[in-house]
């Protein structure tokens, strides 16, 4: 009897600890058909680990969102855990993530783009290996330049502007320019660029200096809007995010567009714009140069979870993040690869020719501000560019925008002042 009971309880055990581990993937809406394949691909090479995927929104601040709710919980039901780079230090100061330094190689980082590898990393610990990298940039209609007697794209601010006019006023298109304005987090990548562009600067993370009250931010802010206030831009921009972006460019009556890459293959099965469409480097102010926002995407761990789902887990990431997966989600999805060796691959090339010229544009690119409490500086950002978009062009309107912004300024100087005096938030 004793044995027959300690023959069951050991069969027990096993099943225990050899049952299949699930994990929960939150995949961005937009990206839920991409990954089909690859994730067949793991079961069959892993097949006691499940990977159930989870839509949430297209906003990276909803899937935050869903995450800090979830983190709360005694049993989080995210074990691995899919985000913008944008909140990794905010994820990491909040001990919301596991410390993945011991489980990755120093050579082996090397294989990834340095910016990208530095975003993951937070006091000196790696927290989070990236997937995918991403650069914003500029869609134009190679045609409607053409027709219009353009030889290139616009490099500069007023080049883009110009053009625009010259080839709405030759009856080509409707609009000149479309990009992001809604008061999220998008409104802030594109303004970094347009900042960047005049030659200023969010927050210098070495001096921790705020460059949103200085004649650049205002010099970016008067740009787009005379954007708006010369139809260049409909009204509407400011309530656009990239799907509705890309929508409107899509219908074929828009010259320029700011958007990501990851654009590009839904652009090619339109229409109304299929095949003539190029890709060029954001604008920029005489003697300055090209200074794209950084995007990205990547993979973290719950600091909740246990030995078994940490190991599955990082299993996963380990597959996700090797060159062959990398290659397959990239040629099915048009985002960009977070390995170097990637963006002179041969098949991904061939699909995607711009590819070598957006290494550049990677290399160029500037992160967000890499703080523990991110979160707050963009909503700081987002509600004053916001109000500030949206002032009607009266005699007192340079004044109401230079308050507006200095306001932003003295906000984002307070928030710093918290995270020098220890105060890094708890999400």
């Amino acid at each position: 009897m004793l044995a027959a009971c300690q023959v069951l309880i050991i069969g027990l055990l096993l099943l225990f600890f050899f049952r299949p581990v699930t994990l929960l993937l939150l995949l961005p809406a937009s990206e839920a058909g991409m990954w089909e394949q690859i994730i067949q691909d793991f079961h069959q090479e892993n097949p006691r680990i499940r990977l159930l995927t989870i839509t949430g929104d297209n906003t990276t601040d909803e899937m935050e969102a869903i995450y800090n709710i979830d983190s709360k919980q005694p049993q989080p039901s995210y074990d691995l855990i899919y985000i913008d780079l944008i909140w990794v230090r905010s994820f990491a100061a909040a001990g919301k993530l596991k410390d993945l330094t011991n489980l990755v190689s120093e050579s082996e980082l090397t294989n990834f783009l340095p910016e990208d590898v530095r975003v993951g990393q937070y006091q000196d610990k790696l927290y989070w290996l990236p997937l995918r990298s991403d650069v914003g940039v500029l869609y134009y209609r190679e045609d409607l330049l053409e027709q219009a007697g353009y030889d290139r794209p616009p490099q500069t601010f007023q080049e883009l502007l110009e053009m625009s006019q010259q080839i709405q006023s030759q009856g080509l298109a409707d609009w000149g320019y479309i990009w992001q304005g809604r008061q999220y987090e998008g409104l802030v990548a594109m303004f970094q660029e347009i900042l960047a562009g005049y030659g200023g600067f969010w927050m210098d993370q070495d001096t921790q200096e705020i460059g949103l009250d200085q004649p650049p931010a205002l010099e970016a802010v008067k740009f787009l809007q005379t954007m708006i206030q010369e139809g260049i831009s409909p009204p509407e921009v400011r309530s656009y995010n990239e799907d509705a972006s890309f929508n409107r460019f899509a219908e074929g009556d828009t010259v320029f567009l700011r958007n990501w890459p990851y654009i590009q293959p839904r652009l090619e099965q339109t229409d109304t714009v299929r095949s003539r469409v190029k890709i060029a480097p954001m604008v920029h102010a005489p003697g300055r140069t090209s200074a794209p926002c950084k995007g990205g995407w990547g993979f973290g761990i719950s600091s909740k979870s246990n030995l078994r789902r940490t190991r599955a887990a990082w299993r996963a990431i380990q597959f996700f993040t090797r060159e062959d997966s990398q290659r397959k989600l990239i040629l099915e999805s048009g985002y960009l690869p977070s390995r170097r060796s990637l963006f002179s691959d041969r098949a991904l090339e061939e699909k995607f020719p711009a590819l070598p010229d957006l290494y550049t544009a990677v290399q160029n690119s500037a992160p967000r501000p890499l703080i523990p409490r991110y979160r707050e500086a963009s909503e700081i950002l987002q509600r004053y560019l916001s109000d500030a978009l949206n002032v009607p062009p009266t005699a007192d309107s340079d004044q109401r925008v230079r308050n507006l912004m200095q306001n932003a300024a003295e906000e984002t100087r307070h928030l710093l002042q918290s995270l020098r005096n220890g105060n890094y938030g708890n999400g």
